[in-house]
């Protein structure tokens, strides 16, 4: 089994992630074919599995892209980046022109995209590993499905790994720099918690150190499904429920971070691209 992972705009913390997994990488290391930042290798070769980590947000990360699609069988959208745009998708918000001009101090010739893309926005993916980045066991667990042929799927929120208790309040504002009760829903408490809405597998480390979920594994099925759910309406809701406070999203950047490079599966309630469209910054509407 030959394994590839491309880089493309991303942090490489997935990679990293990988490393993490320690005597369960030396496993596999001797079917990593290609991997610039694991070991010395220029050309791609062909492949069975290649994992493809980032976003695309320059036409040579598409060319390379591209150049993986057809040099494997397997192709993985391996982390947010790759699977939903991710943090990557942030930078969408502003014209490129803008990008180029506030890092290098001039304007000039570039080659970015429009938008920092998913890779399935160009490529057929055959699997989606997402998490900023993916937790080691998950992708020690993901690699050990590939190689077996049988991956499981994971369809259910970071709440059923949680183990924190739901108790219905009336509190008067959204909570966020105080510590929380270690014990209480953190929706309960009144900090804005996408772990709900966000899909499950990473043993939701973050919540049970109280912090909330900001969603990097992206939404559940049944958000990605749904024409009627999104991640603001249903947080609102749960949060109205549980919480009894209407809350007011003046930030939409920190809930949809980790999908702002991602149409949703073209979801009509969902359209992100739009939003930025309308709103985008340094330059005529787009």
């Amino acid at each position: 089994m030959r394994i590839g992972i491309v880089k493309l705009a991303s942090c490489s913390g997935c990679q990293i992630a990988m490393l993490d997994m320690y005597e369960k990488f030396l496993d596999i290391a001797e079917n990593v074919v290609y991997a610039p930042m694991i070991k010395d290798t220029r050309e791609l070769p062909e492949c069975d599995i290649v994992l493809v980590e980032g976003a695309v947000r320059t036409k040579h990360e598409l060319e390379i892209l591209k150049e993986a699609r057809d040099k494997t069988k397997i192709l993985v959208a391996f982390g947010s980046c790759s699977a939903l745009g991710g943090i990557s998708g942030m930078g969408s918000m502003f014209k490129p022109e803008k990008l180029i001009k506030d890092v290098y101090g001039v304007e000039m010739e570039h080659k970015l995209l429009d938008f920092a893309y998913p890779i399935d926005h160009f490529v057929e993916v055959d699997y989606y590993l997402p998490g900023c980045p993916p937790t080691p066991d998950l992708i020690a667990k993901f690699v050990d499905g590939i190689l077996s042929g049988n991956v499981e799927p994971i369809d259910y929120p970071v709440c059923a790994e949680c183990g924190r208790l739901v108790v219905h309040t009336k509190i008067d504002n959204i909570k966020r720099t105080e510590l929380p009760d270690p014990k209480i829903c953190l929706l309960s408490q009144g900090y804005v918690c996408l772990g709900s809405v966000t899909r499950g597998g990473c043993k939701a480390v973050c919540t049970k150190a109280g912090i909330p979920c900001r969603g990097c594994r992206g939404p559940t099925n049944k958000v990605m499904v749904m024409p009627c759910k999104d991640f603001l309406t249903e947080i609102h809701d749960r949060m109205e429920r549980i919480a009894g406070f209407d809350v007011k999203f003046d930030d939409l950047a920190s809930i949809y971070a980790f999908v702002f490079g991602s149409d949703m599966k073209d979801k009509p309630v969902s359209k992100i691209r739009e939003i930025m469209r309308a709103g985008r910054i340094g330059g005529d509407k787009a």
